[in-house]
């Protein structure tokens, strides 16, 4: 049994009709459907859509090739022990053709090992949740690759799935009923 979450899940019809449309604009963002954590974030709507907004940026807007954008997603999920982000990440990825095979070393030590950007940005993604220093072979890799914005942009991201992650667990924002929790990679 889940715990409740310390905040409403608030439904778009609940929001004053000027608030609507941007709650309304979230969940098309996201296959038509609310997520409950940006249900949990609408309790402040004006933030849900400002953090809301971000997360589309960089998901769908900054051309992150989407299974390195995924595992590193993951990778902060995992460190984050946030279940919830690590399962919907899991199907993002799965939907995104994230091989198998590193779906299944995804959050493991095994993870950062794989060449070129996926080993790159998933120690990375580590090293950043972690609040350890990044060695220098790892940030010139990532600039040969993506130069600057690239690096920019994976920082966020870790940053971002940190604040998610922050909202998820710390409000005991639960997964929807129709999505069965995905077990961690050991």
């Amino acid at each position: 049994m889940q715990a409740r979450p310390l905040v409403p899940l608030v439904e778009q019809d609940q929001l004053p009709p000027e608030l609507q449309e941007p709650y309304a604009h979230v969940a098309r963002s996201r296959g038509g459907h609310m997520p409950n954590v940006f249900k949990a974030l609408a309790n402040s709507p004006r933030a849900m859509e400002k953090v809301a907004a971000l997360g589309e940026y960089l998901r769908f807007q900054a051309g992150m090739d989407p299974t390195v954008r995924e595992l590193a997603i993951m990778t902060v999920a995992r460190q984050m022990e946030c279940t919830y982000e690590w399962t919907h990440h899991w199907n993002a990825a799965v939907q995104a053709g994230v091989p198998e095979e590193l779906l299944h070393k995804a959050g493991t030590p095994a993870i950062e090992q794989e060449p070129g950007m996926v080993g790159l940005a998933t120690r990375y993604a580590r090293l950043v949740v972690q609040r350890q220093e990044v060695p220098a072979e790892v940030i010139d890799g990532i600039l040969r690759e993506w130069g600057p914005q690239g690096l920019l942009e994976l920082t966020v991201l870790c940053g971002y799935y940190q604040l998610i992650a922050g909202v998820i667990n710390n409000l005991k924002v639960p997964l929807e009923d129709s999505v069965a929790p995905r077990p961690f990679n050991s």
